[in-house]
């Protein structure tokens, strides 16, 4: 009995220790959350670099976001023509239905940028146009991307 309540007192202590409300969980340390579809949308964050353009991609089952712009540092950055895309797939391979942006589709905010550490933070808004189709839908041919806020490790 003394054995088994040193155990459960041993289980609770780790749970609780588990528990530092001054640490953010994995996921909430490279997350996006916006408005999309206007219903909200989450998932965590990656980025990466090809030459010189970072990009920003999050997924959610089949359902994927990527933002790309050539990144300065903290500030405003108008996302233009292809600069953020929304992608719908089957099994993960096979698209169908892609919405990109136009000349100005929207803003893409660096509201904090630590250069030691390598992270941003930002809010994101987006007017997307459907580019690809595959089947006959009766979905709309727009869609807005709205109240986005994201925070997200750089490549290091």
């Amino acid at each position: 009995m003394i054995r088994k309540t040193i155990v459960m007192l041993a289980f609770v202590t780790l749970l609780l220790a588990a528990c530092n409300k001054n640490s953010l969980s994995p996921d909430k340390q490279n997350y996006i959350e916006m408005k999309l579809k206007d219903k909200v949308w989450a998932s965590s964050l990656q980025t990466s670099y090809y030459q010189d353009t970072l990009y920003v991609h999050a997924s959610k089952g089949e359902q994927h976001v990527t933002f790309k712009m050539k990144f300065n540092g903290k500030g405003k950055y108008t996302l233009g023509t292809d600069q953020a895309r929304y992608t719908e797939t089957v099994g993960g391979d096979v698209i169908i239905g892609e919405y990109s942006t136009g000349n100005s589709g929207g803003t893409l905010n660096i509201t904090k940028y630590d250069e030691a550490k390598k992270v941003i933070e930002g809010t994101v808004t987006a007017n997307l146009t459907m580019k690809y189709p595959t089947r006959e839908s009766s979905s709309s041919t727009n869609l807005n991307i709205k109240q986005g806020k994201f925070r997200v490790d750089l490549p290091k």
